[in-house]
């Protein structure tokens, strides 16, 4: 199945393990709502597609982001940088 646009409405959400879930479609720009959450991992997934969205960058709280083995593609955005917190980040076996 796909990943909801709704999971942004998750704002205290902590941590989302979606690893090997036979996810596809996009990662949703509302992802960067979850402004609290500290674990994201989605790695697995390799029918999830599109590009990494510029609003992931909103979580600042990040301190792992797992999107590895997915089919996501194009670059990746100078936003990761402002995620101060951030201390493990895997975007292996992807076209970035």
């Amino acid at each position: 199945g796909t990943l909801p646009s709704d999971v942004g409405l998750m704002s205290n959400l902590k941590l989302l393990n979606m690893n090997r879930n036979r996810l596809d479609g996009s990662i949703p720009s509302e992802m960067g709502q979850l402004v609290r959450l500290e674990t994201l991992d989605l790695s697995g997934n390799s029918n999830v597609i599109g590009i990494l969205p510029t609003e992931l960058g909103l979580m600042v709280r990040l301190e792992s982001m797992q999107i590895s083995q997915t089919s996501i593609s194009g670059s990746i955005g100078t936003e990761i940088g402002g995620m101060e917190n951030l201390k493990s980040l895997d975007l292996s076996y992807n076209a970035l």
